[in-house]
């Protein structure tokens, strides 16, 4: 099973022609601007078409620009923690449908810590974190961090 980032994949092909126009309203067309950005772009597409999670059996594989960058046993995770951060201070639009959390802490038996974006999803519109909980039983930790803006 595969868990990518498909709807912030989404998002990002909406917003970038949309930033390319008030771009070119603001400074005109600029060729330069327009490759820098461009190439900005297509650094990010690129991350997250690359960045995903796979389960097969009882592993667990992160995948980073492609090429697996943590492989570790399902069992061997102790517990889920899952991070919303929300910064005092600054006012929020929600697009759409998203989930509770910011980022999951994956806590394993021996201590180490490794994390991961909380909107990769499944086919099912599971994120990856809930998906283990669900279906693998493992706890899961619902945590609030607060920060201050620009800090």
């Amino acid at each position: 099973m595969k868990f990518h980032l498909k709807k912030t994949i989404i998002i990002t092909l909406v917003v970038y022609p949309i930033f390319l126009f008030i771009l070119y309203l603001m400074a005109g067309f600029v060729i330069e601007a327009f490759v820098l950005f461009s190439g900005i772009f297509l650094f990010f597409m690129i991350f997250q078409l690359g960045y995903y999670w796979v389960i097969e059996g009882e592993k667990i594989s992160k995948y980073i620009f492609f090429m697996k960058h943590v492989d570790i046993e399902i069992s061997e995770i102790k517990l889920i923690e899952a991070y919303k951060v929300k910064e005092i201070g600054t006012i929020h639009f929600y697009l759409g449908k998203g989930p509770h959390e910011d980022e999951y802490q994956f806590i394993m038996k021996n201590g180490l810590i490794i994390k991961s974006y909380a909107h990769c999803y499944n086919s099912n519109g599971l994120t990856i974190g809930r998906y283990l909980n669900n279906e693998k039983r493992i706890k899961l930790i619902e945590k609030t961090r607060y920060k201050i803006m620009n800090s």
